[in-house]
């Protein structure tokens, strides 16, 4: 089962351990027309969502969060909340997981769109693999940033080191974009047409050395 208990989700995690509870979760928002690629929760004590609740045992500091992770760029309909809060609640109790930590009628139902979403960590969870072949060029460059666009900016140190790898810059776009759809292919099947390699030196307009290095 994979009841997230941090902020970052690893889309291979999320794959290789969508149990069972989540399975028939899906199956029953497939049965009402909903389609996710995936679903993860974030239980009470790690949810990052809400606002302090009273219980008669113990304060309680957050309600849990499910995450759906939308298909086709796609809405949750508002109509099916309270159906999607009560089967999971009956799935928690079947499968005996603690009801407390992972439900609450007031829980939030947060819809992300699963394609933009499971790109980004794609291109962030491979950064190196883009470093190594980036280095393997015969013109290296000073870095390798990833941002959230998603992208990945490949900077030269220098003006003439840029003007020398110019004549790659279509090939070096090319075999990235084969890489990473390769590896998604592995695990989804969505389109990495969003994804953007760009190419930066110092002296260009609008380049900010500190603004890349975020990797916002």
């Amino acid at each position: 089962m994979f009841i997230v208990n941090r902020n970052e989700i690893d889309p291979s995690v999320l794959n290789t351990t969508d149990e069972m509870i989540f399975e028939e979760l899906k199956m029953y928002l497939e049965s009402v027309g909903i389609q996710t690629y995936m679903i993860a929760v974030l239980g009470r004590t790690n949810s990052f969502m809400a606002k302090e609740i009273q219980s008669d045992i113990k304060l309680l500091k957050e309600k849990p969060t499910m995450l759906f992770f939308m298909k086709k760029h796609t809405k949750l309909p508002e109509k099916y909340n309270e159906q999607i809060k009560e089967r999971w609640k009956e799935l928690l109790a079947y499968h005996i997981y603690d009801e407390v930590e992972y439900h609450d009628d007031e829980m939030n139902l947060i819809e992300i769109d699963g394609e933009d979403y499971i790109l980004e960590q794609y291109v962030r969870n491979f950064k190196i693999e883009i470093v190594d072949f980036m280095n393997s060029r015969e013109i290296k460059p000073k870095n390798v940033y990833c941002s959230s666009e998603p992208a990945y900016n490949i900077v030269y140190d220098r003006k003439m080191e840029y003007e020398k790898a110019s004549s790659e810059f279509e090939f070096i776009t090319m075999c990235i974009k084969e890489h990473i759809k390769e590896l998604v292919n592995e695990d989804f099947e969505i389109s990495v047409d969003k994804l953007k390699v760009n190419f930066w030196n110092p002296f260009m307009p609008n380049y900010s050395g500190q603004g890349l290095a975020r990797e916002d």
